[in-house]
């Protein structure tokens, strides 16, 4: 009897395959009830004194390559076909 609790082993319990989710639930209320209480602490506004900018903003960059251009060569580098040259930058 150095290793069971019980002395006949002919009346094995059947095996349970199913999952414990006890546990799980436990761990998600905890969880639950920090965030409840720490979501109110992370709204507190910190007023930051941020120094005024003098640059002025920058003008829309131009590409090169219009959009219509820039599927074409997606296209054409799928299917392995060559980029024509006046599509070189």
């Amino acid at each position: 009897m150095a290793g069971g609790i019980r002395e006949s082993h002919g009346d094995d319990l059947p095996e349970n395959h199913e999952i414990n989710v006890t546990p799980f639930i436990d761990v998600m209320l905890v969880l639950l009830i920090i965030f409840m209480v720490a979501a109110p602490l992370a709204t507190v506004d910190v007023n930051v004194d941020l120094p005024a900018s003098t640059a002025k903003p920058a003008a829309p960059r131009q590409d090169s390559v219009p959009k219509i251009a820039a599927v074409l060569l997606f296209e054409r580098f799928r299917r392995r076909k060559p980029i024509p040259a006046r599509f070189m930058l």
